[in-house]
């Protein structure tokens, strides 16, 4: 599990707001191509697209603790095994978020090293960065 703590220049409500609705994640996520939700009864799952080399397609359903956080597991993928991961949101202050993020992937034997190393150590950082950037343009 890959963990990452840093902190937003947003309230926590603004934040929670960013990180939940997957929909929009295309919108100011470079790799992400297209987010798919559906909703059954008190679950919600999520088809993502991205490119990262090549394209991949996966499905993840995702548990929503608001506004403090989420977390998701994985359901289905073309290349990947597993994936899972949360986001964990504290209040600092009033206009301050400290958000903890976690991930781990894990991938086919046939997935070559290139496209693991992409996703999980090169487009981390401007991953986390787009979601910061994401919340505190909504001030």
């Amino acid at each position: 599990m890959i963990e990452r703590v840093f902190e937003i220049n947003a309230p926590l409500e603004t934040v929670y707001k960013v990180i939940s609705n997957l929909e929009a994640y295309p919108e100011f996520l470079s790799t992400t191509d297209a987010v798919e939700v559906r909703r059954e009864g008190d679950e919600t799952f999520a088809e993502f697209k991205i490119s990262v080399i090549k394209e991949i397609s996966y499905i993840l359903r995702f548990c929503f603790d608001p506004p403090n956080g989420l977390a998701w597991d994985f359901v289905s993928g073309d290349l990947m095994k597993d994936n899972q991961g949360f986001w964990r949101l504290e209040a600092v202050g009033d206009s301050k978020t400290k958000a903890t993020y976690g991930i781990d992937v894990k991938f086919g034997w046939m997935v070559p090293k290139t496209i693991v190393n992409t996703l999980t150590e090169l487009q981390l950082p401007e991953l986390l960065a787009s979601f910061k950037k994401r919340a505190e343009s909504l001030l």
